[in-house]
């Protein structure tokens, strides 16, 4: 990389782990500040103005509640370079870069703060593994048995290791069992209180899932269920879906649960025909539901592929079910090359090598990433199954997962597989 010289640095009485000599330079080419250290040639870069941006002095961050006090910039920093570079010490003999800016201005940087948020893409995906994406795993029905976690129900609501590695096996797999929570109808609420609180939705703040005379939603009929995801017609879809079986005998028949990993499927289709992954992550669908409860009517619509994609590329989302409505609003060709794909889409769903079926067991309780795992159910023998369900968001299950994270000082979640 071609650089100026701004200052060469030499730092001694390091610990043992640290070398002792770093050379800090700004690179012509892209207007970055490099750390390399000469011995071990291990070498930090960052963009100046990024940091101008996380300057940690107190007039730019407060310590407390960890943001920025500088949101608006001034023209000139966005192209700013350092005046000069030096080092300093802090109490704990911990190294600090030391920047003075044009408008003389300083900014002080712990080495290790630095590696933390290094520019260097496998730091980076190592960062973005453990704390967006948890060790994301998919599976298929081969794999399943090594993948499905089972936990205590008690161990969860007493232990707060447990409840993170719960909440771990359910990012990275999208399922995990909790045996022997009883029959007891608040115990959703209650694992939805160890971790933030359960989301409100059409169907109240939980639900009861049974056969019922003059049903108003499907689910609430002994029929079967075909594979589908929860409230497609929503925007912001719960992500995570909690069915505790407080009725199911052993003699019930039917009833039997059916589970395949959406986002699995999505790399299968992606990988055998990147056209029809690429006409259903495009092509917008009317997901709804119309009826009416207690006198009011009600309509929910969503629009959105049945694929969804984050920025980066990532199935984050995975749209399935009946409840789409008959507006169509795509050209013709458009429709004809959905209908090819969903059809190839689907049939991988159920396809033996992709779909599992469990039966749950009585007090048991099915904990899953609803806008990912695809979700269907056998006939049942009426007035035989009974399940109470609550939804969650992830905001909230990813916001106490990390904080757990911290409170353990854990770096790689593969220590809590």
């Amino acid at each position: 990389m071609t650089s100026r010289l701004l200052k060469l640095l030499k730092f001694s009485n390091f610990a043992p782990s640290v070398s002792r000599y770093w050379t800090a330079s700004v690179s012509n080419s892209n207007n970055a500040v490099v750390l390399q250290q000469d011995q071990s040639g291990e070498q930090l870069a960052f963009p100046a103005v990024w940091l101008r941006d996380n300057c940690l002095c107190p007039s730019c961050f407060n310590e407390a509640v960890k943001v920025r006090l500088n949101g608006k910039f001034e023209k000139s920093q966005v192209s700013t370079l350092p005046k000069s570079m030096s080092c300093s010490k802090n109490e704990s003999n911990e190294l600090l870069l030391e920047i003075r800016w044009p408008d003389n201005h300083e900014s002080k940087f712990p080495l290790q703060w630095l590696r933390t948020h290094s520019f260097d893409e496998k730091r980076q995906k190592s960062w973005l593994r453990n704390n967006y994406f948890f060790g994301r795993q998919t599976w298929d029905a081969e794999t399943f048995d090594k993948c499905i976690h089972y936990f205590r129900f008690d161990e969860i609501l007493e232990s707060d290791e447990m409840l993170l590695k719960w909440l771990v096996a359910l990012n990275r797999y999208g399922l995990a069992i909790i045996k022997d929570a009883g029959t007891d109808k608040s115990r959703v609420e209650q694992l939805a209180n160890r971790v933030g609180f359960l989301k409100y939705t059409t169907y109240g703040k939980n639900f009861i899932v049974a056969a019922k005379q003059d049903a108003t939603h499907v689910a609430y009929t002994p029929t079967s269920l075909q594979l589908h995801t929860d409230l497609t017609y929503y925007e912001y879809q719960p992500s995570c879906n909690f069915l505790h079986f407080i009725q199911q005998p052993p003699e019930t028949t039917g009833g039997v649960n059916q589970l395949t990993d959406g986002f699995e499927v999505s790399q299968q289709l992606k990988q055998h025909d990147a056209r029809m992954y690429d006409v259903l992550t495009k092509t917008p669908v009317e997901w709804t539901r119309s009826w009416k409860e207690n006198n009011k009517e009600l309509y929910h619509l969503f629009r959105g592929p049945v694929i969804c994609e984050n920025v980066t590329g990532e199935v984050q989302r995975v749209n399935l079910g009946p409840t789409r409505g008959s507006q169509f609003c795509v050209s013709i060709e458009q429709a004809n090359d959905w209908y090819k794909a969903m059809d190839y889409f689907v049939n991988l769903m159920y396809h033996p090598k992709n779909m599992v079926e469990l039966k749950m067991e009585e007090g048991n309780m099915l904990t899953f990433v609803n806008v990912r795992i695809a979700h269907g159910r056998s006939a049942f023998t009426a007035g035989a199954r009974t399940l109470i369900g609550g939804y969650m968001d992830w905001d909230v299950v990813n916001s106490r997962t990390r904080g757990l994270l911290k409170e353990f000082n854990i770096k790689d979640v593969n220590e809590l597989d």
